[in-house]
């Protein structure tokens, strides 16, 4: 009796009867990273969709903040504006509420550049119209006590400077440099009006400037125009030919006749 059951052909048998050899169906894949979703058989798994995001609102100015202060593009506080409001608005609280309640004292700390020392107790001119001037600027401009003191550090810098340069002169003028500068200011006092005289002193800066009026002095007062004293000018002596209105003539008037009799007797001699 035959077995009803038929044989299965091996893979060469099917090879040669051109019957092709089953495989198993391939199953799909799972993804480790993508969680599956079952959704029964015969389906294609599906990778799991995450809820939309929900929208975020735009940042808006808070409450009581000026516009100034908020920049719209970034949606943000201006932190450093804010900053130099509020300092400011803390340095108005030092303002004197009269001009002349503005203090001369120097910013807490202050030292002066090398070359501009200050000399020992060195104190602003109360008298000066600078100082007067400035105090009204400072008021009507609403600046305060700390503010006004670092402004009078650079009018302080400044006279440091000349102070040095001062002492500088006397030390290339010698020992004598008081002596010098005296006799230059009686000089100027006695030669020329008060005004005059003043620029003349406020010009004596440098040991040059110094020899160049010791110079014209020496020139001036050897000429027969008269000679100069702790006192003021000496009178001239005798006319000896001078002009008759000899003695209301300028200093630069009598200084021109010498010159032009030089001139005339150096051309009478050749």
């Amino acid at each position: 009796m035959t077995d009803p059951t038929p044989a299965v052909p091996t893979p060469a048998e099917a090879q040669a009867q051109g019957i092709q050899a089953a495989t198993p169906a391939q199953q799909p894949v799972a993804s480790p990273s993508i969680p599956q979703t079952d959704t029964g058989a015969g389906s294609v798994p599906q990778a799991a969709v995450p809820a939309a995001a929900q929208p975020q609102s735009a940042p808006t100015k808070p409450d009581g903040l000026p516009d100034t202060f908020w920049d719209k593009d970034k949606g943000s506080i201006k932190g450093e504006d804010l900053k130099k409001h509020f300092d400011a608005e803390a340095a108005r609280g030092d303002t004197p509420a009269e001009a002349k309640d503005y203090k001369t004292t120097l910013p807490e700390g202050f030292k002066a550049p090398e070359g501009a020392e200050l000399p020992a107790g060195y104190e602003f001119n109360e008298a000066d119209p600078f100082l007067q001037a400035f105090r009204k600027i400072a008021k009507d401009t609403g600046m305060s006590q700390k503010q006004f003191s670092a402004a009078l550090s650079v009018e302080a810098t400044r006279a440091g400077f000349v102070q040095s340069q001062l002492r500088a002169r006397d030390a290339a003028l010698g020992e004598n440099a008081q002596t010098r500068l005296g006799d230059l200011a009686t000089w100027m006092d006695a030669s020329f009006d008060q005004k005059t005289s003043g620029q003349l002193k406020a010009v004596l800066y440098s040991p040059e400037v110094v020899k160049a009026f010791e110079s014209m002095k020496k020139s001036l007062t050897s000429q027969g125009v008269g000679s100069f004293n702790a006192s003021g000018r000496e009178a001239p002596e005798a006319n000896d030919g001078k002009p008759a209105e000899w003695g209301k003539m300028s200093n630069v008037d009598k200084r021109t006749w010498f010159i032009q009799q030089q001139r005339e007797g150096a051309r009478a001699r050749h």
